[in-house]
């Protein structure tokens, strides 16, 4: 399996540039849907474990290169459908490297792969490791229009959302036991990344 998966943007009919998931700094993921590969119709009920196969959908705009590793984020599936509301779905986060071994399903617009995953990171592991946040990110965060700003308050974490009119926004997730930015979600109106980080929070 060569070359590169291309899928357009069901909105603009535009694709992405090509993605590089893992450097020095900072780790990016895609927001998937994950399917066990016996059951492939409703999403994943468990937490993914390293090596294991599982089956992913992703849609455009996306530019991949097959050879290459990719990443791609896992939540929960109550917090996949309505967001978070407890700490516990919070700590099911996982950024998972992965392998793809298979192009299950493909359109213009989406592709169903087989992927083995091979290195997996927990929140827990973040503040061990060096990672940065794009300036642009750090801006955001201090918004304080209330027209824009969600919070969400829980024990050991802090979510705080930014929501410009439903057409972009920034979520982030804060230990507030550390003090710091562990994990940023960038959406607009055709994408839907998440980045791992450990950024202080001021």
């Amino acid at each position: 399996m060569k070359g590169l998966i291309k899928l357009k943007c069901e909105t603009c009919e535009n694709y992405e540039k090509e993605r590089n998931f893992e450097t020095k700094n900072c780790f990016l993921a895609l927001d998937v849907f994950w399917k066990d590969i016996v059951n492939t119709e409703i999403y994943l009920q468990q937490i993914p474990q390293l090596f294991n196969y599982y089956t992913i959908d992703i849609v455009g705009p996306q530019n991949i290169d097959l050879e290459k590793n990719i990443s791609v984020f896992y939540v929960d599936a109550s917090a996949f459908y309505n967001g978070f509301e407890n700490e516990t779905e919070i700590l099911s986060i996982r950024f998972c490297l992965c392998e793809v071994k298979k192009i299950v399903y493909k359109s213009e617009f989406k592709a169903s792969l087989l992927i083995q995953i091979i290195k997996m990171r927990s929140l827990s592991d973040i503040f061990s490791l060096d990672l940065s946040l794009n300036e642009g990110f750090c801006g955001m965060i201090e918004e304080k229009d209330q027209r824009y700003v969600e919070i969400k308050d829980f024990n050991n974490y802090l979510i705080k959302g930014i929501n410009f009119q439903g057409d972009v926004g920034v979520n982030y997730i804060i230990s507030k036991n550390k003090n710091r930015i562990i994990a940023v979600n960038s959406w607009d109106f055709h994408s839907n990344n998440w980045f791992l980080c450990n950024v202080e929070y001021e």
